[in-house]
């Protein structure tokens, strides 16, 4: 048997020494014989192929390995030269901003926290003091900002106040929006309009010329280069925004003395009563505290949310599109302008500091640019429906001092309190009168699941639903004024609806 077994094992072995293409010891011997004795040269066996095809494979190889090293050290040094130049050029940036004026200069070392955590607390009665400073934000810049030489000669201004529509590179929605606000402009001289255009497009200062006649203080605002990674590119536009803010700002209040700017964009169109509506509301940032600013917009002013054009609320979610910046609230926020993002940051609680802006039922600006724009159409479908007041309301004959913190929370409370609870499905048609309604929460994924079954908007800055003040959310349904209303306690200092336990 194991006879046998070698026998089959040097027979099988020679079969795949064949099939590999090697010959076996006894025929290379009779080969060397014959060759020895003069006789014809040995054919090239099949494992001499072998090999060569082995060599062969080994040079091509090699001959690859060295070209993908070459591309290597070639793609490297491109890179290397890359950075150095990103670097070279933000040390330009940085040089150029440390040689600024102090009211010009960006500080690049705040800018606002993403997602700051809040603490838990229990409601603000309404009877309590202002709300008190939250806590700073934790987060650092990590790109350079840029900023610009002023262009405006110092001076006194022209009038107290002035508006200023923010201006780009859509001469077609600057003649749109300059025209709106020229016709609602008052004529008592109490107002300076402004565009504040950034860059240099031809077409943008053909439309301040054409609709101004000289008569609107054109601002330029050379844009200096604003390096960012690749993962951040496709938000420069946000970067770009809020250095064009800060320098306009600037210009207008610190270096121009204007008392107070009412901020517009170039798609944004103004109500009759526009003016007249911050005229009478301003007054009101002087004597409480506890506001932040007015605006003009309502973020749930659909047509089918609004009905009284003269309602007005206490807001704490920031609505901007038409809002008023004061020299005390700019002496607070222009040290620490934000690198981008500035609305956001703004509704941040260590910025907002747990202060409410005035804002009215029926919105008195209306943005028509919902799809070309930074923001790309976001939330165009509550923009395009957002209703415009047509009525001229006659503001000045309106008492709005019981917007006043303390009297305000009383009357909300009392409101609130005498409220009718439903359920959604049984709010009454839109033509009814049924007084004041209230639809309860216990969560904030119940109230986004809520706000989106009525038809409002469903996200949160900063833990704070739009339009709500105390976590309320408050709407119409003809004349019926619904409260959205959690049945929990929001945090007191931050008024966020989302309550983190520790």
């Amino acid at each position: 048997c194991r006879r046998m077994e070698t026998i089959s094992f040097n027979f099988l072995r020679l079969a795949a020494r064949r099939r590999m293409g090697m010959s076996s010891p006894r025929r290379r011997c009779k080969e060397r014989a014959k060759t020895e004795e003069g006789g014809f040269a040995p054919r090239e066996l099949p494992n001499q192929r072998g090999v060569m095809r082995f060599r062969r494979m080994q040079l091509l190889l090699f001959a690859v390995s060295f070209a993908a090293g070459a591309v290597f050290m070639f793609t490297l040094g491109v890179l290397d030269g890359t950075l150095r130049e990103r670097r070279r050029h933000a040390g330009e940036l940085d040089a150029h901003a440390a040689g600024q004026d102090e009211q010009l200069g960006l500080d690049s070392t705040r800018v606002a926290s993403e997602s700051p955590r809040q603490r838990p607390a229990q409601i603000r009665n309404s009877a309590d003091s202002p709300p008190q400073p939250a806590d700073s934000p934790s987060a650092t810049a990590t790109e350079p900002a840029a900023t610009s030489v002023p262009t405006v000669v110092r001076g006194s201004p022209p009038t107290p106040h002035a508006v200023v529509i923010f201006a780009y590179n859509r001469p077609a929605y600057l003649e749109r929006s300059l025209r709106s606000v020229l016709g609602r402009l008052p004529m008592d001289g109490s107002h300076t309009l402004a565009v504040s255009q950034d860059g240099d497009d031809a077409g943008v200062a053909a439309i301040v010329e054409k609709e101004g006649g000289g008569k609107i203080l054109h601002l330029r605002h050379p844009r200096i280069q604003i390096v960012l990674g690749n993962k951040q590119k496709h938000l420069m536009g946000y970067y770009c925004l809020a250095q064009h803010y800060k320098w306009a700002l600037d210009e207008l209040i610190n270096r121009m003395g204007f008392e107070s700017v009412i901020i517009l964009e170039d798609d944004i169109e103004v109500a009759p009563d526009f003016f007249e509506y911050f005229r009478t509301m301003a007054p009101l940032l002087d004597n409480d505290p506890s506001l932040l600013t007015v605006s003009a917009y309502s973020d749930n002013g659909q047509s089918q949310h609004v009905y009284d054009p003269s309602a007005v609320y206490r807001s704490d979610f920031f609505p901007g599109l038409g809002w008023l910046m004061t020299t005390k609230l700019w002496a607070e926020l222009g040290p620490k302008w934000p690198l981008s993002f500035w609305d956001d940051w703004l509704r941040e609680p260590a910025n907002r500091r747990g202060r409410a802006s005035i804002r009215p039922e029926i919105s008195r600006t209306y943005t028509f640019g919902v799809k070309k724009g930074v923001s790309s159409g976001q939330f165009s479908i509550f923009l395009k429906s957002t209703q415009l007041a047509q009525v001229k309301v006659d503001w000045q004959a309106i008492n709005v001092q019981w917007l006043d913190q303390r009297q305000y929370d009383l009357i909300f409370a009392n409101q609130l309190g005498a409220a009718l609870e439903v359920e959604p499905h049984k709010i009454p048609v839109q033509s009814k009168d049924c007084g004041d309604l209230r639809i309860s929460y216990s969560s904030p994924k119940e109230f986004e699941r809520l706000a989106k079954q009525l038809g409002l908007m469903t996200d949160l800055k900063a833990g704070v639903p739009r339009t709500g003040y105390l976590g309320v959310v408050t709407f119409r349904r003809g004349a019926c004024r619904i409260f959205l209303a959690p049945t929990y306690a929001v945090d007191s200092e931050t008024q966020s609806i989302v309550i983190e336990y520790s």
